[in-house]
């Protein structure tokens, strides 16, 4: 079934003839890679500032950096708010953004469903939402 498969793998690979490679029309400029100990010291620095460029270009990763940055914003905004507006403190007394507090939700209050003050009863419903109904 696979005879003429397995005689085509197990036929020795033909040599590539030296005219099949492509040629060149004109001879090359430089010669790459370089020989570094031929270079002179303006050279080498040369060769080693267009190197760390191109290196630097091609790690360059400018999607990704945006989307870290973007995170790293977003965490610390979200956890700064948190603290400050929402975050019950052990004594009331020793909540060092109390002034701040009171005043954003006296401000916003209507707005936002303010949270149950320190030490009060908490918030509840006027009327319970059941998740089965009665029956009747």
């Amino acid at each position: 079934m696979f005879a003429a498969t397995l005689r085509r793998l197990a036929a020795a690979t033909k040599p590539l003839a030296a005219s099949a490679a492509p040629k060149s029309t004109s001879p090359l400029k430089k010669v790459w890679p370089p020989d570094y100990a031929k270079l002179s010291p303006q050279a080498k620095l040369k060769f080693e500032k267009k190197y760390k460029r191109r290196v630097l270009l091609r790690s360059a990763r400018p999607g990704w950096n945006k989307i870290i940055r973007l995170t790293q914003l977003f965490s610390v905004t979200s956890i700064t708010v948190y603290g400050v507006l929402f975050m019950s403190w052990d004594p009331p007394e020793s909540n060092p953004f109390l002034n701040i507090r009171k005043t954003f939700w006296e401000t916003f209050g209507s707005t936002f469903n303010e949270p149950a003050e320190q030490g009060g009863p908490p918030m509840t419903r006027e009327r319970p939402i059941r998740s089965n109904p009665r029956p009747n």
